[in-house]
């Protein structure tokens, strides 16, 4: 009980560290930027209103002339922890800064208790929690929450997996398939394709090193327990995808063309190590996407991964460092052969940008390195820690004479003002932030009595500054929410359309539409009224091969039925329906995407369907029509998969809280 109530302290100290380092989410100062607000929100505003009254969100009419929702890999429409948030109301953007905090959380515990289990001292599982919320992988590229999702559940997956290969028990296979099944339903695509490499490295060289406790018990069980459970829980999120595929253009593979991997991570970016900074000076990294560049891991724990590599007899060792260089070389995208490679034969690897993604697997290994050295040296780390000092020193005193002091001034207005760009070149930023670590180095160097206390307090306080320091740039925008919540009050829509039948789709363009900070690609979301354009990776090959010019000139000019005698147009939950009062018989368009899901009627005679030369919808009637049409998406099959995947999740959660007595497990699990 005694190592129990420790573990539950140091989750708590956790949790409340990050709260308060991410406090402007949190307490709704402002808001998360960029994609989140843009892109992934307007995703979650539509689907969550599709839940809560009750309907499986199968189809957008809303982006690129609609497209299955449920398909789109980054919907997050099968995504257990979003669709929590059904329950509390409409989502808005303070859920998705939530949303976001909450994985941070997820992610840092889930490292606490991973390098735990694997011998790491309680105090430096701490530190590498700490680290690897407060990360610079997980402050850059916050803003996209697939990625902040990846990172929560990736130590979870690890911790289990070795669990399954060294304990034997039901539960551990269990705990596997449910938490496979949160990472890639959640986190972005890209990250699952990586994670299913490495656990096939990790069973691998488990066996060949023969360190699984029972080798044929332990293989029946992953394939009996955990890969059928998995699947059956993924099971409407894998056949979404699959039974939509062919109809997204982003399902092609790519070719290998610079510009895919353009402005990723760059040699340059191994600065972020000891001065991440840098990426807020007014040049930042050269050429170099500001979500793309940060990987500091705090500054301690980089000396004590340094301590690791030079010192430690670990017979991992040799294996940990291949494996971070591979990580990091991945990473560096176009300015290595090895990513090509990678890309050139390893399947999956060729449907997905941003190289920057494998940063995080590097980040963990190094935040290990540096846990494990802060074990076995017992903080006898004064000699490194000396030698870290005059390091920075040096820097900081080349730095100097090439900082603009003169700007000095106008620098602290800009980060009264919370700009996203400082007007310091990236010496200044050197200088400064060398300065604070120079007084972190000395302070560490000083304390004499309770050295994990004050390592711990010591490395959130330098964790924390560089969140800080980088939250206007990557974290949240600068507008004061309140603003944000009136312009969505303003925009939004309360029904499903508030649009005519013969409403040209011109005239509900994004660019009609009023925005503010953050919205301003999918505004159609939320006035709900359907248009050609959206921010969405997945849309339609037959739209994306349509010309702008086309598109005006044959699409935009019309409603979103095209027909005679066409009216009292109505917008269901996938579906829609109109009047038809016409002496003659008509091929009727509706605009939107055909997909092979659209089933059709006319006075619920059912009438057959096929894409015109643009893609879209369209029916013929019968001769002399006056009635209804209605046109509803659906997939029975998927309803099927939905219900069991429902009951085998909460079947799950069941076992292991009440049969498995999960909960006591977790905290008594032996390294």
């Amino acid at each position: 009980m005694r190592q129990a109530r420790l573990h539950i302290k140091n989750v708590v100290f956790l949790c409340v560290s990050i709260i308060a380092v991410h406090f402007q989410l949190v307490f709704k100062i402002f808001y998360t930027k960029w994609d989140n607000l843009s892109a992934f929100f307007p995703y979650r505003y539509t689907a969550n209103h599709f839940w809560r009254a009750g309907e499986l969100p199968l189809w957008d009419f809303y982006q690129n002339l609609g497209y299955p929702m449920h398909a789109n890999p980054q919907g997050y429409v099968w995504y257990p922890i979003t669709q929590f948030f059904a329950f509390f109301g409409e989502y808005s953007p303070y859920f998705m800064n939530l949303e976001l905090v909450l994985h941070i959380c997820i992610a840092a515990i889930g490292v606490y208790f991973l390098f735990f289990y694997l011998g790491i001292a309680r105090h430096a599982s701490l530190i590498a929690g700490l680290s690897f919320g407060l990360s610079g992988f997980a402050t850059g590229s916050s803003h996209m929450i697939g990625f902040t999702i990846a990172a929560a559940w990736l130590p979870w997956v690890l911790w289990y997996l070795l669990k399954c290969l060294k304990e034997e028990s039901t539960q551990n296979y269990v705990a596997l398939a449910m938490l496979g099944f949160l990472h890639i339903t959640g986190a972005y695509s890209a990250f699952s394709v990586v994670l299913l490499y490495i656990v096939i490295g990790i069973i691998a060289l488990h066996y060949v090193k023969k360190q699984v406790s029972n080798p044929v018990k332990t293989l029946t069980r992953l394939l009996v327990i955990s890969l059928p459970l998995f699947a059956l829980l993924a099971s409407p999120y894998l056949y979404s995808i699959f039974d939509s595929l062919p109809y997204f253009s982003r399902a092609t593979p790519l070719s290998y063309d610079s510009s895919h991997f353009a402005r990723n991570f760059s040699f340059e970016c191994f600065q972020s190590l000891i001065f991440p900074y840098i990426n807020s000076s007014k040049n930042g990294f050269w050429e170099v996407d500001v979500s793309l560049a940060n990987i500091y891991i705090g500054s301690f724990l980089f000396l004590g991964a340094i301590g690791y590599l030079l010192t430690s007899k670990d017979k991992n060792k040799i294996i940990l460092f291949f494996a971070l260089c591979i990580f990091w070389l991945l990473s560096l995208g176009i300015h290595t052969p090895v990513h090509k490679i990678a890309f050139s034969i390893l399947p999956g690897f060729n449907v997905f940008r941003h190289p920057y993604l494998f940063t995080l697997y590097s980040t963990l290994l190094l935040i290990y390195m540096g846990a494990r050295y802060l074990t076995t040296a017992h903080l006898r780390t004064k000699t490194l820690l000396k030698i870290g000092l005059v390091f920075i020193l040096v820097i900081v005193l080349i730095a100097l004479p090439a900082a603009d002091f003169s700007l000095y001034p106008t620098f602290w207005d800009a980060w009264y003002s919370l700009q996203e760009k400082s007007p310091l070149n990236k010496y200044s930023h050197i200088a400064l932030q060398g300065i604070v670590l120079v007084l972190l180095f000395s302070a560490m160097l000083c304390i004499k009595s309770k050295k994990h206390i004050a390592l711990v307090v010591i490395v959130l306080v330098d964790l924390a500054l560089a969140v800080q320091l980088n939250g206007p740039l990557n974290m949240y925008y600068n507008v004061p929410t309140a603003a944000i919540d009136a312009h969505l009050s303003k925009i939004s829509n309360p029904s499903l359309t508030n649009q005519a039948a013969y409403t040209p789709l011109g005239v509900l363009s994004n660019k009609t539409i009023e925005n503010t900070a953050g919205l301003w690609v999918n505004l159609n979301t939320f006035t709900r009224t359907t248009g050609l354009d959206g921010y969405n990776p997945f849309i339609f090959k037959t739209l994306a091969d349509l010309s702008k010019q086309t598109l005006a000139d044959s699409i935009a000019c019309f409603g979103l039925v095209r027909g005679e005698g066409v009216h009292q147009l109505k917008l269901g939950y996938n579906s829609i329906e109109f009047e038809i009062e016409s002496e003659k018989s008509q091929t009727l368009t509706i605009q939107q995407n055909y997909h092979h899901r659209w089933f059709a009627s006319v006075n619920q005679i059912p009438v057959e369907l096929s894409p015109n030369a643009y893609g879209l919808i369209t029916l013929k009637t019968p001769s002399k029509e006056i009635g209804t049409g209605r046109l509803v998406y659906d997939n029975r099959a998927l309803r099927v998969l939905f219900v069991i995947s429902s009951l085998i999740f909460c079947l799950s959660w069941v076992f292991l809280l009440f049969f498995a007595n999960h909960i006591f497990f977790l905290f008594n699990s032996k390294t």
